[in-house]
């Protein structure tokens, strides 16, 4: 590892009340806020919960750390920062880079003792694997061409022990269409991986030439690169983001026009309604609600909470126990709390036992210790109840 000699550490300790109400202009919520911070973009990653869901950080000029229980603040200069994940109590990931290369910057959060890890190319946003062993790195870039634009797409693994990534999804293809709008295209960097199979959202935009533009919609296996077309003949829709269930047996998505979808375990895709419209969807992971463009909607469409207004790019993080609700919008970050989440059928919390033998399975594979036919058999009987990995 290369110690960082160029991140400058400012440790700034506050003790100061919540300032609340503070929200920004067009706010129909009466449900209690606090600004956390200014000039925080709506980009996916650029806010995180720690795992206990005691601290949360944010990517603004500086790298912020609050404890919610105390308001303190640490700060820490991180140069071109984009992207948070907090794989572990203690280990906090920050993705940098300048658009010619990406680094990885490990920040141990109580102390800020950093180190940095060189990436070869660049990324725009980072996920952890459940393991906290690994994240993926993930990158979309567009160019304008004579004809249309490029779009390409890459997924890296990356081993954070070994300091090893190697690629597993790869996307390069050419859209008739002029200066199309990025963020759009690479929104569905927000979703990342299944909590309960590992496996991440990728969302392919295609426009062919004699058919409506539409998206494939692919749960990425980044221990076997396989794919899986989650949309199967559905070539009607174009997506944005996504989001997965706790338990993982259901997908949220949003749709081109902001329109919020339900993807079911069966393959079947159902509206839910009356949600407002939005980019990013974001599950609760202790209930059946979820967050998009500024409201919160029960995922079996039984009614809306209104947080803000003219919200449809905002980004909802929620934190671990579902109880509260920070969201990224128009430079803010917003702290909403006080919710009691539940579940309701279909939804149900995540199994553990099952998400941990799945990733058993996964490094059964990485160890080369079975054949990637075994793997996927395997790992089918075990979603479908027939089979235990010991």
């Amino acid at each position: 590892m290369i110690i960082n000699g160029i991140l400058l550490a400012v440790l700034v300790t506050a003790a100061c009340a919540p300032v609340r109400p503070f929200l920004p202009p067009g706010s129909a919520g009466n449900r209690p806020a606090e600004r956390l911070a200014k000039k925080v973009p709506a980009r996916p990653g650029a806010a995180a919960w720690s795992p206990d869901g005691s601290r949360l950080a944010c990517l603004a000029s500086v790298l912020t750390i609050i404890d919610l229980a105390t308001s303190a603040r640490t700060s820490l200069t991180v140069p071109d920062g984009r992207a948070l994940a907090w794989p572990s109590a203690d280990a906090l990931l920050v993705l940098a880079g300048d658009g010619e290369r990406s680094r990885l910057v490990r920040v141990n959060a109580r102390d800020l003792t950093t180190d940095t890890i060189p990436l070869d190319r660049p990324a725009d946003a980072l996920h952890a694997a459940a393991d906290g062993n690994r994240v993926f790195l993930l990158a979309v870039s567009t160019g304008t061409l004579r004809i249309g634009t490029d779009v390409k797409a890459w997924v890296d693994v990356f081993d954070l022990r070994s300091g090893a990534g190697r690629t597993v999804y790869t996307f390069d293809r050419i859209l008739p269409a002029a200066a199309l709008d990025r963020d759009r295209i690479a929104a569905w960097t927000h979703a990342g991986p299944n909590p309960l199979d590992g496996r991440l959202l990728v969302l392919e935009h295609l426009r062919p030439p004699v058919v409506a533009s539409y998206s494939r919609v692919l749960a990425l296996d980044g221990a076997s690169g396989k794919t899986d077309d989650l949309a199967g003949q559905e070539r009607r829709s174009g997506y944005l983001s996504g989001s997965w269930s706790p338990d993982g047996r259901r997908l949220a998505l949003t749709t081109d026009d902001g329109r919020l979808l339900l993807r079911s375990g069966d393959g079947s895709f159902s509206p839910v309604a009356p949600a407002p419209a939005g980019w990013y969807p974001t599950w609760n992971p202790a209930g059946s609600s979820i967050y998009i463009g500024g409201g919160v909607v029960g995922s079996d469409g039984s009614g809306v909470e209104e947080l803000l207004e003219q919200a449809v790019r905002s980004i909802g993080i929620w934190s671990p126990d579902g109880t509260r609700l920070a969201v990224l919008h128009d430079g803010d970050l917003i702290l909403f709390s006080g919710f009691s989440p539940s579940f309701r059928s279909p939804d149900g919390p995540l199994d553990t036992m099952l998400a941990g033998r799945l990733g058993l399975l996964r490094e059964l594979l990485r160890a080369d210790l079975i054949t990637l036919d075994d793997y996927r058999q395997r790992r089918r009987r075990l979603l479908d109840g027939q089979e235990a990995v010991p």
